[in-house]
């Protein structure tokens, strides 16, 4: 059963909240996309060999982070997921990845837990939750 593999073994990134103000030292202040005021999500993948570093604005300071996993190929499961993850709004997927035999996706959700929306989503995701797929949900807020 999933619930062996330790959590950092199933996690492909890392995601931070920041308050944009301007004082970041990489000039985002030259994309039109960040603005002052608002905040932004940092979203860090890992290897051996490199950081990789996605930057979202984003306009809330608590969003959803959602862990699908299994030790089975769960391509099709994948489709009934996306189905109905469509009518929320992602931020960033990482794509279907297998890191020491295990499939992990993991999604960022402009969503929060105190959202009327998120009881829809929990009710969809443990539709499809079973032996074979561990779904892990976490709330990523603002760093103070």
């Amino acid at each position: 059963m999933l619930t062996q593999i330790k959590m950092t073994e199933k996690k492909l990134t890392i995601g931070n909240i920041e308050k944009y103000d301007g004082s970041l030292r990489l000039d985002l202040s030259k994309n039109n996309l960040f603005q002052k005021e608002q905040y932004i999500l940092i979203i860090q993948a890992n290897t051996k060999d490199f950081s990789r570093f996605m930057i979202y604005p984003i306009n809330v300071n608590k969003i959803l982070k959602i862990t699908l996993s299994s030790f089975k190929e769960i391509v099709e499961d994948l489709d009934l997921i996306f189905s109905f993850l469509k009518n929320f709004n992602i931020i960033h997927n990482s794509g279907l990845t297998v890191r020491d035999d295990i499939f992990i996706v993991e999604l960022y959700l402009k969503l929060r837990f105190s959202d009327s929306k998120y009881k829809d989503l929990k009710t969809s995701l443990d539709k499809i939750k079973n032996k074979h797929i561990d779904i892990d949900i976490e709330e990523i807020s603002l760093n103070i």
